[in-house]
């Protein structure tokens, strides 16, 4: 259906639907005035047609007539607003005058639209046992990819218990995985069976959170709903005294916010309770948007995501992107590339993080003191320019442990950064990376940090492939960052001569000849892999400005497709439509293997391959021709019209 014809055809069915709205209640009245004028709008502006209702409460009765009546296109379209549309303890529920008025269909709007609680009435007799059904095998799948993917052995039945598998470590963890995905339907069995602990109890202990507070941190309402018409206690306090209208208000979901405050205020609280640290919720939410904003050459606009999104494969949705991110950044030439990635650049000032994860590891040698050791400083001149600010990053930490010179490790004959090391003494029998994880988190739970501004935010510690994540919020000067550190403890060893070749660059053969130390990270058992971090921060010390000004460029491409990992995609069309952006879902070039072919053109060239001059066919590397290929393909869809392309305003 072409697009003229779907908002002929929406237009239509909101028309009838309106004459569906016969009551004569002012209510009625205006609601059925409001579709009917908006029906009008997707007529004569197709999907640029819009409303905006700045009353919460009178959204809240249209959507209870809508549902009450079967109309769905109708509480959809209630839905695009942005408001909370959850009752409140003392309001009329739509999920209730559906199963009254028997439109079994709009538990399914309500529910996978609306992003409501089934749950929200306690007569369940009405409720069609089908459409619960089918809620609830989709949640069981939902649940069950959760505890996989969180490295827990069990799984919930269909009788809603956890199978107990061989090293199960699962206990709790459903509760957080319920909570955080608002699986409602499999909660609400769990508490008619009597097997739920208190509503209030901590499901995530570093942090103190209970279910609630995971719920709003997440931005599911539904789940949110559930919990406080069950009597969930709306100010509890996790560490460091963040409400779940503090922690909703974190991660940027607005309307959750409201809702929590619009209980407090049912209750006689002040939507104005501050943390520890003196910040409202509002102030965390300004906070919010600031980092948004900082990310917003990045994320994809509004009005570019349905283009995006729809792209049947991912080359097509790279292609697009691409093309229409370069153009709303003004890129259209060699040189206008040039000039945007110089006026992006900016100094990244991180060394709060650094600083506070250095007397974090200082706290993990007083807790295992196998893992005594010192911070890894790279050449700070080795640090290249950001294009956003960052939100993750290496902090390197070495063990000084007599093990590791007792062994020398077993070169793999498959991978070539590959080795083999068993470790004696203290190590013996036991995994090092996995050891260091678990000391990680015994120290979380007692370590107090020494910014005021800093704080553990779920899922607070996971496990890496070479180290521990951690999960941190950082209020800083008005912003709110979102940032996971990944701290990586290594052992000091010598570069593999058998990686030398006679045609490494001088550049790089000066470190390779002075055994410049490296490191090597623990994967898992005795497997390890070269860390190089040192050697690479020195040689990008040394690089030209062309060569600087080129890697930077590609990782702006890079970062262009980057899916910032904090931006929610679970629900992510209504936060979206909260900030103007939303994740594009692409697989991008990881900065580590950009930064492997930016390493093997420096082995292969010389720095006069890089002047601006050479920047030809016959004669420029790959890293420049991939960005070459770049423009052209802008110049040639922006002349050809091939694509449709928005220039910037």
């Amino acid at each position: 259906m072409t697009p003229e014809g779907w908002s002929l055809e929406c237009a239509n069915k909101l028309r009838f639907e309106a004459k569906k709205i016969l009551g004569s209640d002012q209510d009625s009245t205006r609601l059925r005035r409001h579709i009917e004028r908006f029906a009008s709008d997707v007529a004569s502006k197709g999907h640029y047609a819009s409303w905006h209702f700045t009353e919460g409460e009178e959204m809240r009765r249209y959507l209870c007539i809508a549902a009450g009546l079967g109309l769905s296109l109708t509480c959809q379209v209630l839905g695009q607003d942005d408001v909370f549309l959850q009752p409140l303890l003392d309001e009329d529920k739509p999920v209730k005058k559906a199963v009254e008025n028997k439109h079994p269909h709009m538990l399914i709007v309500l529910y996978r639209d609306l992003n409501m609680s089934l749950f929200s009435t306690t007569d369940e007799t009405s409720k069609p046992k089908e459409v619960i059904n089918n809620v609830i095998q989709c949640e069981l799948k939902k649940l069950n990819r959760f505890l996989e993917k969180s490295g827990v052995d069990e799984r919930m039945d269909t009788e809603f218990q956890m199978t107990k598998e061989k090293n199960g470590n699962g206990e709790g963890i459903y509760l957080q995985g319920i909570a955080k995905l608002g699986l409602v339907s499999i909660y609400h069995a769990i508490v008619k069976r009597g097997r739920a602990p208190d509503v209030d109890h901590a499901v995530e202990q570093l942090a103190g959170y209970n279910m609630l507070h995971l719920a709003a941190l997440y931005g599911q309402l539904n789940m949110v709903e559930y919990l406080l018409l069950n009597k969930a206690n709306v100010m509890a306090e996790g560490k460091n005294g963040f409400t779940a209208a503090h922690l909703a208000a974190l991660r940027g979901n607005r309307e959750c916010m409201r809702y929590l405050h619009a209980h407090m205020k049912t209750q006689g609280h002040s939507e104005d309770a501050r943390t520890h640290a003196g910040l409202t919720a509002m102030q965390l939410a300004d906070g919010y948007k600031a980092f948004v904003s900082a990310y917003s050459k990045i994320l994809l606009p509004e009005k570019e995501r349905l283009a995006v999104l729809s792209g049947p494969y991912v080359t097509k949705k790279t292609k697009i992107l691409l093309q229409r991110k370069g153009l709303h950044l003004g890129i259209t030439s060699e040189q206008s590339f040039r000039n945007t990635v110089k006026s992006m650049m900016f100094r990244e000032h991180s060394r709060d993080v650094v600083d506070e994860m250095e007397n974090l590891l200082k706290v993990v040698c007083q807790e295992d003191p196998r893992f005594c050791g010192e911070m890894v400083i790279p050449n700070p001149d080795g640090t290249l320019p950001s294009i956003v600010p960052e939100d993750s990053f290496k902090v390197y930490w070495q063990v000084n442990t007599e093990a590791c010179a007792r062994v020398s490790p077993e070169h793999s004959d498959e991978e070539q950064c590959s080795l083999t090391l068993s470790l004696g003494g203290e190590f013996r029998d036991c995994c090092f990376r996995d050891e260091f994880h678990k000391a990680i988190g015994k120290s979380l739970s007692s370590y107090t940090f020494t910014s005021k501004y800093m704080w553990l935010t779920y899922p607070c510690v996971t496990k890496a492939n070479i180290g521990t994540s951690v999960y941190l919020v950082w209020y800083d000067s008005g912003n709110v960052r979102l940032v996971r550190v990944l701290l990586i403890p290594v052992l000091k060893a010598a570069y593999p001569k058998e990686n030398r070749n006679e045609d490494v660059s001088k550049l790089l053969d000066r470190y390779l000849k002075s055994d410049f130390s490296v490191h090597i990270a623990n994967e898992g058992g005795d497997k390890w892999s070269y860390v190089l971090a040192q050697m690479e921060h020195e040689i990008l010390a040394q690089i030209t400005e062309e060569q600087r000004s080129i890697f930077v460029g590609c990782k702006l491409l890079t970062n262009l497709l980057y899916s910032c990992w904090w931006f929610p995609k679970q629900h992510s069309r209504r936060h979206g439509r909260a900030w103007g952006n939303y994740v594009a879902g692409i697989m991008a070039l990881p900065q580590s293997l950009l930064s492997s072919l930016f390493f093997d053109e420096l082995s292969r060239t010389t720095p006069e391959d890089w002047s601006h001059s050479k920047h030809s066919r016959d004669k420029a590397s790959p890293v420049i021709l991939s960005v070459i290929e770049y423009l052209q393909e802008l110049r040639d869809c922006d002349r050809n019209g091939n694509e449709t392309v928005h220039r910037p305003d």
